[in-house]
């Protein structure tokens, strides 16, 4: 790596990463075998079912890839693959300088040159700054469970990491334009919006936000692994200027200046992690430090029950979305629980079908642990999770009802429910409260 992009690396991140290896040294990170073995068996999985990108097949989009590999330097060396999706999404998997880029189809369909840009060199950013030492899912998915003070620095580390990852995005790409653009496009689903009403929008977008946590607080909505875009947002906006000159190799560009850019973002994240800084079991408005009073229902038979009827509401359409993985797994933090949550939710993905008729038999062989008012909080936190991304539509209420009777309730309290949920958006930590 040379030494300008190692100095690309966020400051809070190098301080949150610094703070995990004290924390669990090499105990649960990947060692040098183990990550040329994962990269290994992807690459074989890759070959079989997805199709590499090459100069021959297409010229444009493998020329702006080769572009970022350049601007970046360092002997950094993969393939680029593309696989069917409609969900706008990359991801790399990396050994040392050796990775793979996989990036959906829909990228390749909707974004332009200097936006993929931007996605391929954040790609490249994961693997410059080595973020696939430790995987966020693999440890949380640990079946003993890990404690709430390292959870909860690992999330702060991974946002932290995805607005290093933004720098060398917005390096490749070269223009604030681009890199923004992409990230709307991404948070949105919506093209031809003209780039000046994009900035705008975000800009006060990000204004609104800061108010708004500065004025009501953080919540659990914020444990997960990316930061908001509003957030990426302003900190592409704030490094802009300094990252151009540093690509266009300009004579006024100083580190020292940059460093200032750095320490005023990290004044943001190192805020907003304060507000809500997350330990399970920590008392009202989940800070450290509180009662110690766990949220939640307490014996593992009816959380079981609970994240049951959960997945069978999330995959009512089929798939578990991915604002739906994260409300589970904020919901596993806030409950402190030690169900296999992740394992769980692939494990449900897979089965399809047939986990539905399981997962309600299960919930049914547990009614007796819940009370009326019990039942009413499972299915206000399913309405709760489905309402993230819109109206709750037929298959999710029927999944609900499905639950509400397994759980000994009458079907039509799911209707009092959603309606309740729908006017007043209680949040996750409101519906815990009190359990």
């Amino acid at each position: 790596m040379t030494p300008e992009l190692e100095n690309l690396r966020f400051g809070y991140e190098t301080k949150l990463f610094e703070s995990i290896e004290s924390e669990i040294g090499e105990q649960r990170g990947r060692d040098s075998e183990e990550a040329q073995d994962l990269l290994q068996m992807r690459r074989r999985s890759l070959l079989g079912d997805a199709v590499r990108i090459t100069p021959e097949l297409l010229p444009e989009v493998h020329a702006a890839y080769r572009d970022c590999l350049d601007v970046l330097g360092g002997g950094l060396t993969g393939n680029l693959f593309v696989m069917q999706s409609s969900e706008y999404n990359a991801s790399v998997l990396a050994h040392d300088k050796t990775f793979d880029v996989v990036v959906h189809s829909s990228l390749l369909r909707d974004f332009s040159l200097p936006q993929l840009k931007f996605v391929f060199g954040h790609e490249l950013g994961h693997v410059v700054f080595g973020h696939s030492k430790f995987n966020i899912r693999e440890i949380l998915g640990n079946p003993d469970g890990v404690p709430g003070a390292l959870a909860s620095l690992l999330f702060k580390w991974s946002r932290a990491a995805e607005v290093s990852a933004d720098r060398v995005g917005l390096m490749c790409c070269g223009q604030l334009t681009d890199a923004v653009s992409a990230l709307f496009l991404t948070a949105s689903g919506i093209t031809g919006i003209d780039d000046d009403k994009v900035l705008r929008s975000l800009r006060g977008q990000y204004d609104e936000l800061e108010k708004h946590i500065n004025e009501e607080g953080g919540g659990h909505g914020w444990i997960r692994t990316h930061p908001m875009i509003p957030i990426r947002f302003k900190a592409c906006e704030l490094a802009a200027l300094d990252i151009t000159a540093l690509r266009q190799k300009h004579r006024g560009f100083s580190w020292s200046g940059f460093r200032g850019i750095d320490r005023k973002i990290m004044g943001v994240l190192e805020t907003l992690d304060k507000l809500v800084d997350f330990v399970p079991g920590a008392g009202p408005g989940g800070m450290a430090g509180g009662g110690g009073a766990l949220r939640g229902p307490r014996e593992e038979d009816t959380q079981l029950a609970v994240f049951l009827s959960l997945l069978h509401v999330a995959l009512a359409d089929g798939k578990i979305q991915w604002n739906e993985r994260a409300f589970l797994t904020d919901l596993q933090m806030a409950m402190s629980t030690r169900l296999p949550v992740k394992h769980m939710m692939d494990a449900a993905e897979k089965s399809g079908r047939k986990f539905g008729a399981n997962a309600i038999g299960e919930i049914r062989e547990r009614r007796e642990q819940f009370e009326s008012d019990d039942v009413r909080k499972v299915l206000e936190l399913a309405a709760v999770m489905i309402c993230q991304h819109g109206r709750i539509k037929r298959p999710e209420q029927k999944a609900m009802e499905d639950v509400a009777q397994a759980l000994g309730c009458n079907a039509r309290m799911v209707n009092e429910v959603v309606m309740f949920v729908q006017m007043n958006g209680p949040t996750q930590q409101k519906v815990l409260e009190g359990w």
